[in-house]
């Protein structure tokens, strides 16, 4: 028999394997008892977790991040999978092959970033080229911008995902550029817009760690990823000799503003066509992302539990025939929340 990876199983089947867990968490129900909430976690996704006897006993035998051998039967629960563990054991890393317990971008990270290469080789601008000539030859920095997360657990939250996220906001930088060059050809600056688009989350290499799971480094939660964000690219920027004022001013304004509002984490808001195009180009890619990784968490289509970070259900109407005036119920769920950590435009 195969492995069970989370994003194969299905309502009604026994578990009986190792996963990572990512999460954990003792509440209590409605009726006071106390149970484990636990987030189990493979290279495909993660699968919600519930103990509900000798809670107090199973707790102590594993700490979050720990791997575990559980034994189970999954259930839809509110359209969402949960496994109700009957048995848990901690298993020691010398048995585990660390590589299965990541998620990881679906397209192989080398072709991702072939393409990047491909689509940064456009820029013309002599000033941008070097800038750009100079990151792309920094070996150390493209192995971590290849690796790391693009968000905790909200968005792109798999190896590959920042390389993937940034890719996506190039493509889409690119498109509109060359939507919008035809009414207003002397608007916009396409070879910045394509630079900023590479480089606006570049400070995610030193917020997230990828190793055991996804977390946030001490700068991480100290100074965050915009700020690292501009030290690394300044530090770049100062190494280049004649590169002109107004631009690398214009490229910090585009970094600091990306998020779109002061109260979003951005130190400034967006003042130049470029930094209306990055910042919503940027929420469109993660929200697109967001939605997409909720609603294949439904087997059957339908409603995903209320979503406490958006304030709002989400619906997928394929593969079920649902009545159209049908509505979830309006009162939350009460299961504990992830602290929103990575919200595109809410960070710490």
């Amino acid at each position: 028999m195969g492995r069970q990876w989370t994003a194969d199983l299905r309502e009604k089947k026994s578990v009986h394997e190792v996963y990572l867990v990512t999460h954990k968490a003792m509440p209590q129900s409605k009726s006071g008892k106390a149970y484990l909430s636990l987030t189990l976690t493979d290279r495909t996704g993660s699968l919600d977790a519930r103990v509900w006897d000798n809670v107090s006993v199973v707790s102590q035998r594993f700490e979050d991040s720990d791997f575990v051998r559980v034994k189970g039967t999954t259930v839809l629960y509110q359209d969402r999978l949960q496994l109700h563990v009957q048995t848990l054991e901690r298993v020691d890393d010398s048995a585990i092959s660390t590589t299965d317990f990541l998620p990881r971008s679906a397209t192989p990270p080398e072709d991702l970033f072939d393409e990047l290469v491909a689509l940064l080789g456009t820029v013309e601008n002599v000033h941008l080229r070097r800038l750009l000539d100079q990151i792309l030859a920094d070996e150390a920095f493209v192995e971590i911008y290849l690796r790391v997360p693009a968000g905790k657990s909200i968005h792109h939250a798999r190896l590959g995902g920042l390389l993937e996220h940034s890719l996506s906001v190039c493509r889409l930088v690119d498109s509109i550029c060359a939507t919008y060059t035809v009414a207003y050809p002397d608007l916009l600056d396409r070879d910045l817009l394509l630079t900023a688009a590479f480089l606006h989350d570049s400070g995610k290499t030193r917020e997230l760690s990828a190793n055991r799971k996804f977390e946030y480094t001490d700068a991480g939660r100290l100074v965050g990823h915009i700020v690292l964000g501009m030290e690394l690219v300044s530090a770049y920027l100062d190494r280049l000799e004649g590169f002109p004022e107004d631009l690398a001013l214009h490229l910090r304004h585009l970094l600091l503003s990306h998020h779109g509002e002061l109260e979003y984490g951005s130190p400034k808001r967006p003042k130049t066509a470029e930094a209306w195009i990055l910042h919503f180009v940027d929420l469109i890619d993660c929200r697109v992302d967001q939605t997409a990784d909720l609603v294949a968490r439904l087997p059957t289509g339908g409603w995903t539990p209320y979503q406490k970070i958006h304030d709002r259900y989400f619906w997928r109407g394929h593969d079920r025939n649902l009545d159209p005036t049908e509505t979830p119920e309006d009162e939350p769920q009460d299961e504990p929340q992830d602290e929103p950590q990575d919200e595109p435009n809410k960070e710490e």
